[in-house]
């Protein structure tokens, strides 16, 4: 008898755990639906042209570049950003920001291609960014751009509101190739012990995008506090979600692109869109894997 009631709890154990995880995958994958159905809706908006860069010219007419010890580079197959080759060492990050400054919703688009094979360390992408306005850390970015010629993180963090993406990304001891991440944060530099708790949305474990060599293309849209990145390579396609209404808006400001010491990365066809008033009814965004 004893051993029947053992049997039939083991059972219902294993029962309840079997449907746990169904739900959970379930959950998952109609949430990932759901976001990639809102972001098709999103790219029917009216976007208009705002920036573009192809990347084959000269880049310091429309960026300028934070890290004495990075490197910026054209040809013919675009823009290549590379951080300084010392691992562990300020000095070797490397940020490249627009000139040009965004105001509201906007729309980023551009061709991704990882050159490194570092599995540590991050790209980051930097959305809207502007000074906390205290002392040398001036609304405008670019007024205080000498005091990141070391381009150390805390600079940020501590004095810029922004969003931040994280892809292509590793943490700085990790040595498995397939273990990357996505995460969002939104800095908040009144508070300088903030950034564990900057992060908004889920992390993203083990995408299986990114890896080195393979032809990426990414389009970040931010809508109200509402982040959407979707990404496609030539073997799949997705959309994951950020919601950032936990903390406060983001409204103006240049965009960056941050590589982290050692790593290194090929940019091709960067576009900005801002959105206006009116929708439209067809898309305006083509993805171009060239």
């Amino acid at each position: 008898m004893t051993k029947n009631i053992t049997i039939s709890f083991s059972f219902l154990l294993a029962s309840l755990l079997f449907c746990a995880a169904a739900f959970s995958s379930n959950n998952i994958i109609v949430k990932n639906e759901k976001a990639n159905t809102t972001y098709q809706s999103l790219n029917k908006l009216n976007w208009q042209l705002a920036f573009e860069d192809v990347g084959t010219t000269n880049w310091q007419d429309n960026w300028r570049l934070d890290g004495l010890k990075a490197k910026v580079e054209n040809n013919p197959n675009g823009m290549t950003i590379s951080a300084g080759p010392k691992w562990r060492d300020d000095a070797h990050h490397a940020t490249l920001w627009t000139k040009k400054s965004f105001n509201g919703d906007i729309r980023i688009e551009y061709n991704f291609t990882r050159l490194d094979n570092n599995n540590r360390g991050v790209n980051i992408l930097y959305v809207q960014a502007t000074g906390r306005d205290v002392g040398p850390y001036k609304k405008d970015i670019f007024a205080w751009s000498k005091l990141r010629e070391v381009p150390v993180m805390r600079y940020y963090i501590n004095n810029m509101h922004l969003y931040h993406l994280s892809y292509a990304a590793f943490g700085v001891d990790n040595n498995d190739e397939s273990a990357d991440y996505l995460k969002s944060r939104r800095y908040m530099p009144q508070d300088k012990n903030s950034f564990p708790r900057t992060g908004f949305g889920p992390t993203f474990a083990k995408t299986g995008f990114f890896k080195a060599g393979v032809l990426h293309h990414i389009t970040y849209i931010k809508k109200g506090t509402d982040v959407y990145f979707h990404v496609v390579n030539p073997e799949q396609s997705k959309t994951f979600y950020f919601d950032g209404s936990s903390l406060p808006s983001i409204e103006e400001g240049p965009i960056g692109l941050r590589l982290m010491y050692t790593r290194s990365s090929l940019f091709k066809n960067f576009r900005v869109s801002e959105l206006k008033d009116e929708p439209v009814k067809q898309s305006s965004a083509q993805v171009n894997l060239n």
